[in-house]
């Protein structure tokens, strides 16, 4: 008797996770995305996120790229005005969503905001700027000049609006 409710409850459940499968709409088939002509062939996809029907592609740590339902190539969504080859202190490390708003944080400085867009550039909003110290190594170089950096997380995410972090140190 309980294998008999055990089978019947196996039953429907896969009976209605078929059905949920039938009705789900195709977004995104699987092919290969491009990014478009003018990246460069060593960039890199660092996170990407799905909001608003489109994926939102963090590229290089600088720039974030989007692709809409129904196209075949990113395009740019906004360019990282902070961008500096000397001074990564305010490159973007991972993006995010909360399935309203786009999200993005930079390990090295801390800092966690909203990213809005303005005539193609990321506009940071909202920004809280976390405490790292304990995550701070400090060198001296060959010239004698002290340098800090922090350690990038292993691993995070964003979950009930809250950012969770995992460092190895």
């Amino acid at each position: 008797m309980k294998l008999n409710k055990k089978l019947i409850a196996l039953v429907m459940a896969l009976t209605m996770f078929t059905a949920n499968i039938s009705f789900a709409e195709e977004t995104f088939q699987q092919k290969q995305y491009k990014l478009p002509a003018d990246v460069a062939e060593t960039s890199y996809i660092s996170s990407i996120v799905y909001l608003n029907d489109a994926l939102y592609a963090l590229v290089d740590g600088w720039d974030i790229y989007r692709l809409n339902k129904g196209e075949e190539e990113f395009s740019l969504y906004a360019k990282d005005t902070n961008k500096s080859e000397l001074n990564y202190d305010k490159q973007i490390s991972d993006i995010y969503t909360d399935g309203e708003k786009l999200y993005a944080f930079c390990a090295q400085s801390g800092e966690f905001f909203q990213v809005g867009e303005n005539n193609g550039e990321i506009v940071c909003n909202n920004p809280v700027t976390l405490d790292l110290e304990n995550h701070k190594e400090t060198y001296e170089e060959d010239s004698g000049r002290e340098r800090s950096y922090y350690h990038h997380p292993n691993d995070t995410m964003f979950y009930n609006g809250k950012l969770y972090a995992i460092y190895s140190i």
